[in-house]
C-alpha cells in the first residue's frame, strides 16, 4: 500500500518530466480516507497541479458515496475535485 506522500511525489515527478517523456495523461486508481475539503487536501492539490499544467488526470477513486441522480457518487480524494 502506497503512502499519500508517495503518490504526491509521483505527481510531482510526472509534472517535472512531462515534456521530457511526452506525458499527457496521468491515470490514478486510488482513494484517500482523509476527510479534508478538496481545497486543503495535499493529494487533491498535487492532482490539481497536474490538471492546471495540461496533464489530463483520470482518477478511478473509490465510489463509496450514496448514489445521486442515478450515478455513483465518490467521496474519496482525489475524485472529489470539482471538474
Amino acid at each position: 500500500m502506497a503512502r499519500t506522500s508517495d503518490v504526491i511525489a509521483a505527481a510531482d515527478w510526472i509534472l517535472a518530466n512531462k515534456a521530457k517523456y511526452g506525458i499527457r495523461v496521468a491515470n490514478f486508481s486510488l482513494h484517500s480516507s482523509v476527510a479534508n475539503s478538496f481545497m486543503y487536501d495535499p493529494l487533491d492539490k498535487a492532482v490539481e497541479k497536474l490538471w492546471f499544467n495540461d496533464v489530463v488526470v483520470v482518477a478511478a477513486a473509490g465510489n463509496y458515496g450514496k448514489p445521486e441522480s442515478g450515478r455513483a457518487a465518490s467521496r474519496s480524494h482525489p475524485a472529489t475535485i470539482p471538474s
